[in-house]
């Protein structure tokens, strides 16, 4: 009787642990269920339909609407920033335009010292402000366009998101006012557009930033002004690119007289009629085949019409412009007392992958022509 009292009382303080351990563990899988609800509904929408009613808040969500305040500050900062950056390659666009025309000038072979004089002057004033506004793109890009968000978006570059971002919203300005009539308001419209250009441009970026614009000389800036006109979109940098693009035939029918001058030394100085020489009457220039045909006549007391022609040729061949120049036919007229009078037609072409817009490049490789 004794033993089954004391076996009762045995098993007692076993049924209290065993209570204890299911009430522990009973508690450690509705603490873990309830953390994966928790954290679901916190990081996920899956339970969306359950915090709302209870008005809880989801941290996910919270934090994606931070993401999405901070990203449209920085973008509207971004905004006025690259506008400033439009206004500032406009102007650097203006005086390259100047800066270009006087070292082309600088460096033609036609132009008379009082036009290179002029260049020449031009140019240390216009370095100045080119270089105003360089320092100015410097700083702008220098200062950062993204900012870090509170949670990175697993897809994509969040350069790539701030760049869409502000292209987008250049997109919206320009559409808001695209069928406005107001002059200003179609500038702003072209402005806008002309900027969504800039925007991720990085080569554009680099250029600027990796670009030490005091070391530059004559030529470097030249090529540097012409390198910024290819990557920049405005009215400037489009008009350069079509004057690039054309032939200078003043600076051709220049190059003609001043070889026609070694050969005549009374050439356009109105002697024709009394000592004879060369004239010409007419040009034809075919842009197409890059081909001119020189129409005149030579005159001559003597009978070296055709020296005169021949020498005429081997000058204009001589040249860094033309090659292939012939006559094609020779008509010779005339006597003692009178003279002799010859027909000139002449054919020659602009030599292979001349232009005259490459010109300055090439006699720069001349210091003489840069420091005289």
């Amino acid at each position: 009787m004794a033993e089954n009292i004391l076996d009762k009382n045995s098993e007692k303080p076993r049924s209290v642990v065993l209570v204890l351990v299911k009430l522990f563990f009973s508690f450690l899988v509705i603490a873990s269920v309830g953390s994966v609800l928790f954290f679901t509904s916190q990081l996920t929408n899956k339970l969306e339909g359950i915090t709302s009613n209870f008005n809880l808040a989801n941290i996910s969500n919270e934090l994606a609407i931070h993401n999405d305040q901070i990203l449209d500050n920085q973008t509207e900062i971004n905004f006025y920033r690259y506008l400033k950056i439009k206004g500032y390659f406009d102007n650097f666009s203006y005086f390259g335009d100047f800066y270009i025309q006087s070292y082309e000038v600088l460096n033609s072979q036609t132009a008379s010292e009082n036009e290179k004089y002029e260049a020449r002057m031009s140019l240390e004033n216009l370095k100045r402000n080119l270089r105003d506004y360089f320092l100015k793109l410097n700083e702008e890009y220098k200062n950062p366009f993204i900012i870090n968000l509170i949670v990175k978006e697993e897809t994509g570059s969040v350069d790539i998101m701030f760049k869409d971002a502000l292209v987008d919203l250049l997109n919206e300005k320009a559409l808001s006012i695209k069928n406005n009539t107001d002059p200003q308001a179609k500038r702003d419209y072209k402005n806008y557009l002309d900027t969504r250009v800039l925007a991720g441009n990085n080569a554009l970026k680099n250029l600027i930033l990796n670009t030490d614009f005091d070391t530059l000389d004559s030529l470097g800036l030249y090529s540097f002004i012409k390198n910024i006109n290819s990557l920049v979109v405005n009215d400037l940098s489009t008009m350069q690119e079509i004057k690039d693009q054309r032939i200078k035939w003043s600076d051709i029918i220049d190059e003609i007289e001043l070889r026609t001058k070694q050969i005549d030394n009374y050439y356009t100085q109105d002697y024709y009629d009394d000592l004879g020489g060369i004239r010409y009457t007419n040009y034809e220039f075919d842009k197409k085949d890059r081909s001119i045909s020189i129409v005149g006549e030579t005159k001559r007391i003597d009978t070296k019409n055709f020296t005169v022609i021949a020498n005429l040729i081997d000058e204009l061949n001589s040249s860094d412009f033309f090659e292939n120049a012939e006559m094609r036919s020779f008509n010779k007229s005339g006597d003692l007392d009178e003279g002799y009078t010859a027909n000139l037609k002449l054919n020659l072409d602009l030599q292979e992958g001349f232009s005259t817009n490459d010109m300055a490049l090439d006699i720069a490789e001349e210091p003489k022509l840069l420091n005289k």
